[in-house]
Parts: C-alpha cells; sequence; structure tokens
C-alpha cells in the first residue's frame, strides 16, 4: 500500500514519473528515426553505458536500451564507457577510447555524464565524425549548442 493510499488521497504527479522516465529513455532513438527514418547501416557513438558516471552497472541504462533499438534496427552502434570493458548487448561494438567511437560516426548520443565525456571540444566532433550529430539528452555538453558545423539536439529543442 503505498502512502498516498494510507492516507486516502491521490498523489497523480508520482504516477506520471514512470511514463515520464521510459519517454526519456526512448528519447534518443526516436530521434534519430525521426531525423532518418531507416538507421539500418547508419553509425551511431553512444558514450556511456554505464547507468551513472563511477559504476561499471548497466542495468536499466540509457546507453544499453539505445544499444539494444539501435542493434535492432540494423545501425552500426559503438560505444565507449570509461568502466564497462564487456559489451552487454550482442552487435554492439566496444570502443576503447573516445576518438574510436567517434571515428565516422554519423551522430553520437551522451548516454552517461562521465567527466570526460563532458569536455569533448567542437573540434573532436567536427575532425572525428562523419555529420557531427549530438544528442545531448540531459544538457551535459551546452558548450556545443550553436557551435558551427554540429546539429545539437537536446530534450526540448526541436530535430
Amino acid at each position: 500500500m503505498s502512502m498516498a493510499e494510507r492516507f486516502s488521497t491521490s498523489a497523480p504527479m508520482l504516477k506520471a514519473v514512470p511514463l515520464s522516465n521510459n519517454a526519456h529513455r526512448q528519447w534518443p532513438l526516436k530521434t534519430l528515426s525521426h531525423l532518418w527514418g531507416d538507421l539500418a547501416g547508419r553509425r551511431v557513438a553512444i558514450l556511456g553505458l554505464a547507468y551513472k558516471p563511477g559504476t561499471d552497472a548497466v542495468r536499466r541504462s540509457l546507453g544499453v536500451e539505445l544499444a539494444k533499438g539501435l542493434v535492432a534496427a540494423k545501425a552500426r552502434a559503438v560505444a565507449f564507457d570509461p568502466k564497462v570493458t564487456v559489451s552487454p548487448v550482442e552487435g554492439l561494438t566496444l570502443a576503447t577510447d573516445i576518438a574510436e567511437a567517434l571515428s565516422g560516426a554519423e551522430a553520437v548520443v551522451l548516454a552517461t555524464s562521465w567527466p570526460q565525456f563532458k569536455e569533448i571540444t567542437a573540434g573532436q566532433l567536427i575532425s572525428g565524425m562523419e555529420t557531427p550529430l549530438v544528442l545531448d539528452p540531459d544538457r551535459h555538453l551546452g558548450h556545443l549548442a550553436g557551435a558551427k558545423g554540429i546539429r545539437y539536439i537536446t530534450i526540448g529543442t526541436p530535430a
């Protein structure tokens, strides 16, 4: 029994939390599908597979959910995470560093806010990626917004 039920009251905001979290987790894949249509053959870099910085735990992480969706859509998914050394998703390629993950990618998704990811520069993206498209759900890379040659999209901005 929930606390709201115990006190004979409703808590509609609390019921919305799981729905909001699920929508947040699906946002990168939906955005890429909206922009490109068919994802087959597209190289997408995922930065971060752990559910939060400082751990190698991947259960219920944005990066793993995205990787599953990309692999199912036949995209070429590659990920880098400083703590995750074994791919948690069959068909997902693990890169050894940020540069390898970005190399030839058409899009990059920041899935875990590791400190080293927040320091990525526009120059790194432009020199390494095919078409620098950045999906940053939580706006950790805000310094890239408006950078010449980079398309930066975050939740709440039009794709």
